[in-house]
């Protein structure tokens, strides 16, 4: 398999020669919320917070504007020298070389004709909103040279939506100041129809080891560029030319140029550069460069680096393949990391690029946070779950680098929503050991514009404004964790079509299937595992705590049947019993307090769970398999149709449509052995969904081909592209987990290893060590195999879960750590390990299958030497716990 790029020593992604990729691999960085940078193997790319850039605006994948880090060496005597020239008919710099680790980038390249090499670390320090640059130019003559060095880059300095909108307006506000480094104050923020003044600073210094800093500072990018206007050969460095004037009015440029510099025979010299935003001014820039002198910017570096190497040591994996012992250990802790800390914002170049994330997308990340990034996690899903309004639908905007909520401003409720909710907070309990968390109250409930599940928008509401939920008394209401579960389930699974299944809404996890106006199998499935699983939950809470009532606000106890025999719902009761739930509060609540009997919670829940799945399995299922909407009318939207319903009798290619989301909830949920469809659903899965070339499951088979109003913008898709029928991974790994949960690891694992890069052709693949949205599938022949979307995806978050909780079996449960794996039969996983540390103390996990036998359990677990009965391990308090297991 041809390599595009490799994994050296030290694990970072390595590309030896940086020319030959088909397109820029572009890397992230960050460690924290506050900043990031995106850098692509030429050194191009932009920085900054949120929508505000220090240098480059987004311009698509290649920035074809010229929006890099330039590195710009001359020679005494010869003409100037651009290391990181990415016009690639040049190749006047030899060996480039781009490297990339977790939290940096590092470029190299030489001039051999002046045996002069250069290099360049770039990343954004711990808790600063900067990035640096540690450069080294070295002489690799017998004899001492001298040269120029000018760092260069365009400052932007400001939001990026100034690109589209009064660019030239706004630029007028930009005044330079130049004194031992280079400021662009705009002093002031402006707005349409708003305007204040602003201490913000963008700023760039450099220096020497020693406390040099430059000789010419350049601030006036037209002035810098010249009349050619081209970053490629700014006349100011072609020619030698010393700044001219400031910058007042104009775009910007931070360049410094030391001049004179004296290299050693076989020595070398070293820079620092800081490119900055501050909210204080010139006094803020002053101080952050003192703090960022050479000295600094290398601890500062050092400091990254243990960052991370603490990070991702929390949990770590260990088997017989190294690349993906760093991939899971590294890569897809660093991916997810991104994603946790900045949402859709993460590489805008193939996202939104936008500061927000969704409802899912949050829960999800949060999801990986319990083992990645587990400080304060209680209070995060504490405040997260404020996000929940009383009739059961949820702020759908979350600013993920402040971590606050915000409306939209559309009417927007995913059917899907209150499910990962409840998975969360479930996995948290679990993980954390606290029997108590369920019960947690002071929780208040989201208050905007929408009521009645955002069927009706209050007009009177004035625009923009975020709430909390009222009493009649005008006090803000609040409740327990239990509260806000109850309040999403319980609403979720009256609001139904007249099928009885859960109304679609706007849409559910796949969110291209956005005009069904209809209703959705997939995730009333998914209500039927969550409410079982709640159940469960609840009972060993009360049981634990001694309880048999818990308290709930008195409307909701209108959802909450008293009967457990209760016989089926119709879907018009459902209907009324909603709104007179709703009727009650879409305005201030009683604030009352009644209280509900555990055993009566716990059977109701349950008996919701087996009327989802009955309705589910009598609408959906067509002997073969599950359709996963069905129209108002009762006609489903995908599956085998006969008159308009659903056919028992092989399809005709018109008639055909499968996806693979409602056959993997049916498994999950256990739906399907209700009527003992499991096998079925799995054996049409692999026959009609499996992408032979790719080697993993297409989202739905056969692609659409022709828009369809009624169905969404997944018929609007090209063949095998996004939702319409790509090999899309975080759904692999749905069904994964559905085949792990059904002991079948070996099918799993083939799953697993078709969307795993490393198994990818990288010429086609065309991505760094990440795992991916989804891959063109082989129904677009042009571009089958493509990964796409590196950051949009929960993918990250899911490998390493399943990974960690399902293949290998390792996850904390109320009253210890369970050990109950499901590895593949293969080579690569006998005498693997895993390392985690769990509530104070380190346990190192060894699993031994000598046989590789096949859909193995663990037959043997030894503790410190001891045997023990079951799969849970009791938790120690701290220290080493060393763990065999033996697998038959």
């Amino acid at each position: 398999m041809s390599k595009l790029w490799s994994y050296n020593d030290a694990g970072e992604c390595a590309v030896e020669n940086s020319r030959s990729l088909p397109q820029p691999l572009i890397h992230m960085l960050a460690n924290s919320p506050k900043y990031f940078s995106i850098c692509d193997n030429f050194l191009r790319g932009f920085s900054g917070f949120d929508y505000t850039r220090m240098f480059g605006e987004f311009d698509g994948p290649n920035f074809p504007k010229g929006q890099a880090r330039f590195l710009w060496i001359r020679p005494k005597g010869d003409k100037p020298w651009l290391v990181n020239n990415y016009d690639v008919t040049n190749t006047e710099t030899s060996e480039p070389k781009y490297e990339m680790g977790l939290g940096y980038v590092r470029f190299s390249g030489k001039l051999k004709k002046r045996a002069l090499s250069a290099s360049a670390t770039i990343f954004v320090p711990n808790d600063e909103m900067a990035e640096i640059w540690l450069v080294e130019i070295k002489n690799e003559s017998s004899k001492e040279q001298t040269v120029d060095f000018i760092p260069a880059v365009p400052i932007f300095g400001g939001n990026r939506a100034y690109v589209e909108y009064h660019r030239d307006v706004v630029r007028l506000y930009n005044k330079s100041q130049v004194t031992d480094h280079i400021e662009i104050l705009p002093g002031l923020e402006w707005v349409e129809g708003s305007t204040d003044s602003s201490d913000i600073c963008y700023l760039m210094g450099a220096a020497t080891p020693n406390g040099k800093k430059g000789d010419r500072f350049y601030s006036d990018r037209e002035t810098f560029l010249g009349a050619n206007n081209s970053w490629l050969k700014p006349q100011a460095i072609v020619e030698n030319i010393p700044p001219k004037a400031q910058c007042y009015g104009k775009e910007a440029v931070g360049a410094i140029e030391f001049k004179n510099i004296v290299i050693a025979a076989r020595k070398s010299v070293k820079f620092a550069v800081v490119n900055a935003i501050t909210f204080e001014g010139s006094k803020g820039a002053r101080q952050l460069l003192k703090k960022y002198d050479y000295a600094g910017s290398v601890k500062a570096f050092e400091k990254l680096n243990n960052f991370w190497k603490e990070r991702t040591s929390r949990v770590v994996i260990t088997t017989q393949n190294k690349d993906f012992n760093n991939l899971w250990n590294n890569w897809w802790c660093y991916q997810l990391s991104m994603r946790y800390w900045f949402g859709n914002t993460g590489h805008p170049q193939t996202d939104y690029g936008s500061d927000f994330s969704g409802w899912r997308d949050f829960w999800q990340d949060m999801m990986a946070a319990t083992v990645i990034d587990p400080k304060d996690l209680e209070e995060r899903t504490m405040k997260t779950l404020e996000g929940i309004r009383l009739d059961g639908t949820n702020a759908t905007r979350f600013f993920a680098r402040t971590k606050e909520f915000g409306s939209d401003e559309v009417n927007g409720l995913w059917c899907d929503h209150p499910y990962w909710t409840a998975q969360t907070v479930m996995l948290l309990i679990n993980f954390l050991g606290d029997y108590g968390f369920l019960l947690k109250s002071g929780i208040a409930y989201f208050k905007d514009c929408y009521r009645s599940r955002g069927e009706v928008k209050d007009d009177t509401w004035k625009k923009g404004v975020i709430d909390n939920q009222k009493t009649a008394s005008k006090t803000v209401y609040k409740g327990t964790v239990l509260e806000h579960l109850l309040v999403q389930l319980l609403t979720m699974f009256y609001d139904v079509g007249n099928n009885n299944l859960l109304k679609q809404k706007r849409a559910d996890w796949n969110d291209a299937v956005d005009q069904v106006k209809g209703e959705n199998v997939t995730f009333t499935f998914g209500l039927a595992l969550d409410c079982n699983e709640l159940a469960d939950l609840i009972e060993k809470v009360a049981q634990k705590k001694n309880i048999s009532e818990v308290e709930v606000f008195e409307e909701l106890a209108l959802l909450i049947e008293k009967n457990a025999a209760h016989a089926d719902i119709a879907a018009k009761v459902r209907q009324k019993t909603l709104e007179k739930y709703l009727a009650k509060v879409n305005g201030n609540i009683s604030g009352k307090k009644v209280k509900i009997k555990v055993a009566a919670l716990v059977a109701d829940l349950r008996k919701k769970a087996a009327l989802s799945i009955a309705n589910a399995n009598k609408k959906a299922f067509n002997g073969s398999y599950y359709s996963g909407y069905i129209f108002a009318n009762g006609k489903p939207v995908d599956g085998i149709f006969k008159n308009g319903a659903l056919s028992k009798k092989n399809p005709t290619t018109d008639d055909f449509e499968m996806m693979l989301m409602p056959q993997t909830w049916s498994l999950v949920s256990k739906g399907a052995d209700k009527i003992k469809a499991s096998d079925k659903v799995i054996n049409s899965v692999f026959k009609h969904l499996l992408d032979k070339k790719i080697g993993a499951l297409k989202l739905n088979y056969p692609p659409y081909l022709k828009f369809d109003k009624t169905i969404g913008r997944i018929t609007g898709f090209a063949a095998g592209t996004k939702e319409n029928n790509a090999l899309f991974c975080h759904a692999n790994l749905f069904f994964t987990w559905a085949l792990l949960r059904r002991d079948r690891a070996d099918d799993a694992y083939r799953i697993f290893s078709g969307i795993n890069p490393l198994n990818q052709y990288q010429e086609v693949f065309r991505s760094g060590p990440w795992i991916p949205e989804y891959y063109v599938s082989s129904d677009n022949p042009n571009i089958a195999g493509r990964g796409e979307y590196p950051i949009l995806t929960g993918s990250a978050a899911w490998t390493r879960y399943l990974f960690q909780n399902f293949f290998f079996g390792v996850r904390g449960e109320l009253d210890g750590l369970r050990i109950d794996p499901r590895l593949p039969a293969h080579k690569d996983f006998n005498g693997a390990k895993l390392s985690i540390d769990f509530r104070g103390a380190r346990y190192n996990i060894t699993f031994f299958n000598d046989g590789l036998k096949k859909n193995t359990k663990a037959s043997k677990i030894v503790v410190n030497g001891k045997e023990i009965e079951g799969t849970l391990v009791a938790p120690f308090a701290k220290g080493v716990c060393n763990v065999e297991v033996y697998l038959k």
